[in-house]
């Protein structure tokens, strides 16, 4: 019983970070794009790339947040998953896809990297492991 809650709650971290990490990324785009000078070509192909990266970190970060144990594990796989999917839809099949892919999953990476210095800056225990224990 304890091995199928905590797969529902690393399935539940990783749908969550892939969710948070969507939401970051049209927050970000939606207000960049809003700016005047936004209907350069570089412009938004920078903005892009930029609110992708902190979206994927964002995306890892909640995944990583909410793991408890395999924070990196967690962050790595939301990175990889939404870097295949976006990525292969978006680009096609290119032979730089290679890279593409791996340096998302490492930006998911990040993110709960970033989750886990900041549980062990507070001192506390995220999520509760139910021990009551701090």
């Amino acid at each position: 019983m304890t091995g199928l809650k905590r797969v529902g709650r690393s399935v539940l971290a990783v749908c969550l970070g892939a969710l948070a990490a969507l939401i970051v990324f049209g927050l970000l785009l939606g207000l960049a794009w809003l700016l005047p000078f936004a209907e350069q070509a570089n412009y938004k192909t920078a903005t892009f790339l930029l609110a992708a990266a902190v979206s994927l970190v964002a995306g890892g970060g909640v995944s990583g947040l909410l793991a408890g144990r395999g924070r990196l594990f967690h962050g790595l796989i939301v990175g990889l998953v939404l870097g295949l999917v976006a990525s292969a839809y978006i680009l096609g099949p290119r032979w730089w896809l290679a890279v593409v892919v791996p340096l998302s999953g490492l930006l998911g990476g990040l993110g709960a990297w970033l989750a886990g210095v900041l549980v062990r800056a507070s001192g506390t225990v995220f999520p509760p492991d139910g021990t009551g224990q701090q």
